[in-house]
C-alpha cells in the first residue's frame, strides 16, 4: 500500500498491477477528503484523512477481491496489458483505477483532558483528533494530537468491523514508544505530540510513473 505525493492511494496486490482508490471519500477536495496516512493489517488497509477520519477496506476479499478478479481477467484479455517478468528481468507496470467506497470508522470517543502533557492552552483547546495509526494483525492503535492512545480491534473482515468501537488504552508519557498487551507497535512520539503536515512523510522511490512519497507492505 502507498500514498503518492498527489495523496492518491494505492494497493499493490502485485508488483504488475498496482490499483489506485478512486472515491469521493478521497477527492482531495478538502482535509477531511485528503489522505494523510496509509496502514496495512493482515487482511484490512486502512487510511488517515487530515481531519483525523480514518477509511478502511479488504483488498483480499470480498467485494474488493471480486472487482479485482474481474479486472485481472478484462487486462488478461487486453493485448499490451499482461503483467509477467519479461527476458530481461523486469515486470511492466499496467496501473489501474477501482471505483470503492472504502467504509468510515466510528468517530473516537470523548477523552479525559491531559494538564500534565505540556500542551499550551491553544493546543489543549482545539478539537481531539487522530494524528496518527498504526496497524496489527486485525487491528489499529491510533494517537490524537493530545496524547490519547486508541485502540480499535475487529477489523478482521468487513463482517466484523461494524462490532468494534475505538477503545482508550492509555496517555503518552516519557516513554519515546508504546507497548500495548500483546502487541508491540512504536509510535516514536515524545510526551507533546507532533505536529502533522506532508512535508513530514518521507518520500520512497519512485517506480514507474507513480510518485510515492510514503509506503507500507502487507504481509
Amino acid at each position: 500500500m502507498a500514498l503518492d505525493i498527489e495523496s492518491r492511494v494505492w494497493t499493490f496486490l502485485s508488483w504488475g498491477r498496482p490499483f489506485c482508490l478512486s472515491s469521493p471519500l478521497l477527492s482531495c477536495r478538502g482535509p477531511d477528503t485528503t489522505p494523510l496516512q496509509v496502514e496495512c493489517g493482515w487482511s484490512f488497509s486502512s487510511i488517515l484523512t487530515q481531519t483525523g477520519d480514518v477509511l478502511v477496506f479488504w483488498p483480499c476479499s470480498g467485494h474488493v477481491s471480486t472487482l479485482v478478479e474481474e479486472n485481472n481477467i478484462k487486462m488478461n484479455e487486453q493485448g499490451g496489458s499482461n503483467a509477467y517478468p519479461t527476458s530481461s528481468g523486469t515486470i511492466p507496470c499496467r496501473t489501474w483505477s477501482l471505483q470503492l467506497a472504502p467504509r468510515r470508522l466510528p468517530a473516537i470517543p470523548i477523552l479525559p483532558d491531559m494538564p500534565d502533557a505540556g500542551l499550551s492552552i491553544v493546543e489543549m483547546n482545539v478539537e481531539t483528533q487522530l494524528v496518527e495509526i498504526a496497524a496489527f494483525s486485525d487491528g489499529l492503535l491510533g494517537l490524537t494530537n493530545k496524547g490519547h492512545v486508541l485502540k480499535f480491534a475487529n477489523l478482521r473482515s468487513e463482517c466484523s468491523y461494524g462490532n468494534g468501537t475505538w477503545e482508550y488504552v492509555r496517555t503518552v508519557r516519557q516513554s519515546n514508544s508504546l507497548f500495548t498487551r500483546d502487541f508491540h507497535l512504536s509510535f516514536h512520539v515524545s510526551v507533546k505530540p507532533r505536529k502533522y503536515d506532508s512535508t513530514m512523510v518521507s518520500r520512497a522511490a519512485q517506480p514507474s510513473n507513480v510518485n510515492l512519497r510514503s509506503h507500507k507492505l502487507c504481509a
